[in-house]
């Protein structure tokens, strides 16, 4: 078998043979998956307008920038 391809686990008249009676949500999938972890809300799922909204790059990069530097002006002249 050449590196790369692969074959697939159920033959073709497999899935022409399977009915699938409505197709799953994110969270459903997840379940699947991983199974029911209890009551614990270790795990959740976001839609992209729940997301928080992050800073651009650039304004990030100045923050750290601003920070640096104050922390280097906290420190004092070196010792000689």
């Amino acid at each position: 078998m050449p590196v790369g391809r692969a074959r697939a686990v159920r033959p073709a008249s497999y899935r022409n043979a399977v009915q699938r009676l409505r197709p799953l949500d994110e969270t459903e999938c997840y379940l699947r998956c991983y199974g029911w972890r209890g009551s614990e809300e270790t795990v959740r799922v976001l839609r992209a307008e729940d997301a928080p909204v992050r800073e651009s790059p650039s304004v990030l990069a100045e923050r750290l920038r601003i920070a640096f530097e104050a922390g280097l002006d906290a420190r004092g002249p070196e010792a000689a």
